[in-house]
């Protein structure tokens, strides 16, 4: 050990170094490389998370994307156990309701609920419909009623019925004598 570039007395590090061409870098394997390449990108993350307001917005982001999964995974895990009432929102539907089918007739509603139908999905339902026309005659009945919802009505605010399917409906048409239901 004459402390001469002799790499400790290893000789592994002189079949090491006798491999190299003059001049040519030394041979990295491919988990080097990969490493080196993330390290960079994780110091220019760090950098950029240095700045006070991208760190707010980060960890915002963060949280308020933790708090949506488990807002979302607590409705699909209480959805399993059966329908959750959500009598808060009956004016708004029974009044889009009406809105579709005119001045005219009138609709009644038990209540709302969201569950999940017979495919797994997860609705909207209305229970109890009866809907009746001028004269005060029951038109049309339902145990439940399925709502589609109009997605831009949604987005502005103003709740608009696209579609309403009567789960279990009971009918009742009437013919006048000059041939008009």
């Amino acid at each position: 050990m004459t402390g001469k570039g002799d790499h400790h007395g290893h000789p592994a590090h002189h079949a090491k170094a006798a491999s190299h061409a003059p001049g040519a870098p030394p041979h990295r394997p491919a988990s080097s490389a990969r490493r080196r390449r993330w390290g960079g990108f994780r110091r220019k993350v760090v950098q950029t998370l240095r700045l006070p307001i991208l760190r707010r917005l980060f960890w915002g982001l963060t949280v308020t994307s933790a708090v949506l999964t488990v807002g979302i995974l607590a409705l699909w895990w209480r959805l399993s156990s059966g329908p959750i009432e959500l009598d808060i929102a009956t004016p708004w539907l029974k009044a889009a309701i009406e809105e579709n089918f005119g001045a005219t007739d009138k609709v009644s509603v038990g209540g709302t609920q969201i569950e999940r139908d017979e495919a797994g999905r997860t609705t909207l339902r209305l229970r109890d419909i009866v809907v009746r026309d001028s004269d005060g005659t029951v038109v049309a009945s339902a145990p439940k009623a399925e709502v589609g919802l109009s997605g831009l009505s949604l987005i502005t605010g103003k709740v608009r019925a696209q579609s309403l399917n009567l789960v279990g409906a009971e009918m009742a048409v009437r013919i006048e004598t000059d041939g008009r239901v």
